[in-house]
């Protein structure tokens, strides 16, 4: 199960038929994604593929799958994709984790928390 989490992108296997959709990219690949055990979580909201829990929030998948008490972005109110940031009234990032780690930050999450520490 856990040889099956995908580091990059490029490793994955897309299946609209059999694969399972990531929260973040909602992409359909056949890859290992996270399992949300807050007790909360429901359907997609909690899978997470490696690559994008890994860029936009600074996270293993595979550790993520190891912790028994693990849960997502989501419900911990860090969650960046689009549709949750416009259902929080703010603007959606794009694709800016490549040009977050250029200039230095480890995922998206943390460059936005710089970024709201700038402007308070």
């Amino acid at each position: 199960m856990l040889q099956n989490v995908a580091e990059r992108s490029s490793r994955k296997t897309y299946c609209k038929i059999r694969g399972t959709s990531c929260h973040q990219c909602r992409q359909k690949t056949l890859d290992m994604k996270t399992i949300c055990r807050s007790g909360e979580c429901i359907g997609v909201r909690g899978q997470f593929c490696g690559p994008c829990l890994q860029g936009r929030y600074g996270e293993n998948a595979v550790e993520a799958l190891k912790d028994p008490n693990w849960a997502c972005p989501p419900c911990r109110g860090l969650c960046n994709c689009s549709i949750c940031r416009n259902r929080n009234g703010l603007r959606p990032t794009g694709c800016i984790a490549p040009m977050v780690r250029y200039v230095g930050y480890s995922s998206v999450k943390d460059y936005l928390q710089a970024a709201e520490l700038q402007d308070t």
